[in-house]
């Protein structure tokens, strides 16, 4: 690591809040390794420009279109997901989880069979999701942009000693730079792992460049150098110039070391189609997928079991609240001026085209109260009439559906852990709380907006019982935020005598009612 001392203690102490351990320059930017005490995770990456230590903007624009396909892509185990993004002189940095390293480390390390299929397996997974996310094109994919973190690190006795070791590295997709810049006539790639159609724009042909690369990356794996030479005394990607690649890719020639099984000679198979001149030729990621899949099955079936129950529980994760996540992600945006009335636009067009379907069941309601709380959260108060409008015709509707329907809403709607395996999930909160929750909520958005008019508000307050007691919860929760320990108890003992009976209340109760004492005794 080389960089100015004074600039290291200034970044460590007044924007990092950690060690600066390590300082990473690439062709992609400029990466920060920080320690963070007393936080969590302990170590994260901040990625920006090579610029930024110059205090220059240059380039800055095409480093928020990056940052903002991260935030697009992420939210699945398989791609990495920043965590957020801040600036500093007008240069945003893109905090990200910290990984244990990338792809040309687990090369040198010369894996078998058994653990070249597995780890390409995962590299194929990643880029279905990927696409899956919108990204339909990377359009730089090589070992330094693909990551992994050691799982044996982080969990007790992993992997099983029946289980390949090459289990340990969960494989993450990374870098999205160029990605789906082919629209914008950009062409992406580095060298050494483009395909053919990477070299001249033309919007004729078919164009399919990750799996190509894809193929090279595998075929590293499996045999330690690139299949456009022999050995790994030559690495074409620092001594042949880029025509030399070009010609290279367009042609037939691969390759690859001497099969010395059935399933290395079905995975040469792969990677020859995969490493096809032409783009319509190679196979899909999902064809792909199968083909790796069946190859593992044979080698080793409880490897592959392993890993598609991993890969079930990531999907899990990545599907539990999907809709909130992502609207989390877009708000993410919102420290990017640039940016700003995109999110806010993007977030008052979904919110209407959700308010124009013609469902009535709880989950469009539930959408519509998610998307008006981004909405109003973008806005922070500067609301224009447009969408005051809309988040007024979502809170109304909101309201008037718990009035009417309260008895559907549970504390999973808002607060469920993923069940993967497991039935029924841990309950988090109490009902009551849910649907005080949503339904108080949209209330004090309509009061904000003075638009909370006599006739809705009478509604309200001729409500049922289990209406009075949401409206009591709301009150009491509010009266516990004031640390007024006393009144918030007593209106949640008012809410229990109201509400249907549940176990988390009753638990909630008596804590209240501890924490009340505590504070009442005379040294507390």
């Amino acid at each position: 690591m080389d960089m100015d001392k004074h600039l290291q203690e200034f970044l460590e102490a007044c924007l990092f809040r950690g060690k600066i351990v390590d300082r990473r320059e690439g062709r992609g930017g400029l990466i920060y390794i920080v320690d963070q005490e007393n936080s969590f995770p302990n170590r994260v990456a901040y990625k920006t420009i090579k610029e930024f230590e110059n205090n220059t903007a240059e380039r800055v624009n095409g480093f928020i279109r990056e940052a903002h396909n991260w935030v697009d892509f992420s939210g699945h185990y398989s791609i990495i997901t920043p965590h957020f993004i801040k600036f500093y002189n007008g240069v945003p940095l893109v905090c990200m989880p910290c990984c244990d390293g990338d792809l040309r480390d687990l090369i040198e390390l010369k894996p078998d069979l058994v653990a070249v299929i597995n780890i390409g397996l995962q590299i194929v997974k990643g880029m279905i999701v990927a696409n899956s996310r919108g990204m339909e094109y990377h359009q730089d994919i090589k070992p330094e942009n693909i990551l992994y973190s050691d799982l044996s690190k982080k969990l007790r006795d992993f992997p099983p000693s029946h289980i390949d070791p090459s289990v340990r590295y969960s494989v993450k997709i990374a870098d999205f730079g160029v990605a789906n810049a082919w629209f914008d006539d950009h062409l992406g790639g580095t060298n050494s792992y483009k395909a053919p159609e990477q070299y001249v724009v033309d919007k004729t042909k078919a164009f399919a460049p990750d799996v190509f690369a894809v193929g090279i990356v595998i075929a590293e794996l499996y045999q330690g150098y690139h299949p456009a030479v022999q050995s790994s005394t030559i690495d074409p990607g620092k001594t042949w110039k880029g025509s030399k690649l070009k010609k290279w890719a367009g042609s037939d020639i691969r390759n690859f070391s001497e099969p010395q099984s059935p399933a290395a000679e079905a995975l040469i198979k792969l990677l020859g189609d995969m490493l096809s001149a032409e783009p319509s030729a190679r196979p899909t990621f999902s064809r792909c997928y199968e083909r790796l899949a069946e190859l593992l099955a044979t080698l080793s079936p409880i490897t592959l079991n392993q890993m598609e129950l991993l890969f079930d529980y990531y999907d899990c994760n990545a599907n539990h609240q999907s809709l909130e996540s992502d609207l989390h992600g877009q708000l993410k945006l919102l420290v990017i001026p640039s940016k700003r009335q995109f999110v806010k636009d993007k977030l008052a067009r979904d919110l209407s085209f959700c308010l124009g379907t013609d469902s009535e069941d709880l989950e469009n309601f539930l959408e519509i109260h998610h998307r008006a709380n981004a909405l109003q959260q973008a806005c922070r108060g500067d609301i224009d009439s447009a969408q005051r409008a809309l988040l007024i015709e979502a809170s109304r509707k909101v309201v008037l559906f718990v009035l009417s329907s309260c008895e559907l809403i549970n504390s999973f709607n808002l607060w469920s852990t993923p069940a993967f395996k497991e039935s029924p999930p841990e309950k988090i909160g109490s009902d009551l709380e849910a649907r005080s929750e949503i339904l108080c909520t949209n209330i004090e958005r309509l009061i904000y907006l003075k638009s909370y008019d006599q006739e809705l508000k009478g509604q309200v307050e001729s409500g049922g019982s289990e209406i009075k007691a949401c409206l009591l919860m709301n009150e009491a929760s509010n009266e516990w935020i004031a640390n007024r320990w006393s009144n918030a108890r007593a209106l949640l003992g008012r809410a229990l005598q109201l509400a249907t009976s549940e176990p988390e209340l009753d638990v909630l109760y008596k804590n209240w009612l501890s924490v009340e004492k505590l504070h009442s005794e005379p040294d507390a």
